[in-house]
């Protein structure tokens, strides 16, 4: 980032001492958008963020395991070559500055975007919430939640996956989740703007998703990736 004019900077989730986002770069990495940063607020630091290779990265949400640590677990997506993209996560000490257990996901069998956008801490690992969709034309092919695991050799890359979609709306983001709660927004078809919404995701016996305050239940799968 030295040397040169970064636009369009925006933090996407702030835990403990550290802020992720994503930033476009105005310099002579114009051709290059979209790279991910960390920033320090004990220190005052940021720091450019492209895994691996320097491939381009966004970050989009993370999590401190635990209170005080310098372990923290985050989550976005990296561009793959012929413009797919890769739902990632990784984790990352703050002390020295270490990426470890980068593992990269494809939500949904045929789609080439992948993405996470939101993190949760759980027992046993982290609850995420993301998107897939099709690069070529910009459709969604969804949105979704799921479970990844952590063992000793980091994340888990057999996850089941919920679909999530409010009922009777033209789209529905994921923007967050906390615990067993996911929020975002969707547009209601025929009119238009943007609603909030929360939904509780239940246990897998259950056969719908609460959606809290809307007085409906949104339909909802399951698949393994």
């Amino acid at each position: 980032m030295a040397g040169t004019t970064v636009t369009n900077t925006v933090p996407h989730s702030v835990m403990g001492d550290l802020v992720v986002g994503n930033f476009n770069n105005a310099g002579s990495n114009a051709n290059i958008p979209g790279s991910g940063f960390i920033y320090n607020m004990v220190s005052s630091n940021y720091s450019m963020v492209n895994l691996p290779g320097g491939r381009i990265t966004t970050l989009y949400g993370v999590w401190q395991n635990g209170i005080g640590s310098s372990s923290y677990t985050m989550i976005g997506g990296t561009a793959e070559p012929l413009g797919l993209t890769k739902a990632l996560i990784v984790n990352y000490d703050s002390v020295s500055t270490i990426f470890s257990s980068l593992t990269e996901y494809v939500i949904t069998n045929g789609a080439d975007v992948s993405h996470f956008e939101g993190i949760t801490g759980v027992d046993g690992g982290f609850n995420v919430g993301g998107m897939s969709g099709e690069a070529t034309n910009g459709l969604s092919t969804g949105e979704w939640f799921g479970f990844i695991a952590t063992n000793g050799a980091g994340f888990a890359t057999n996850v089941e996956w919920t679909s999530l979609f409010y009922p009777g709306s033209a789209s529905t983001s994921v923007d967050t989740v906390y615990g067993n709660y996911v929020m975002g927004v969707f547009i209601d078809s025929g009119a238009g703007g943007e609603q909030p919404y929360v939904a509780t995701i239940p246990e897998p016996s259950s056969l719908a998703l609460l959606l809290l305050g809307a007085g409906g239940l949104s339909l909802w799968l399951r698949r393994r990736s």
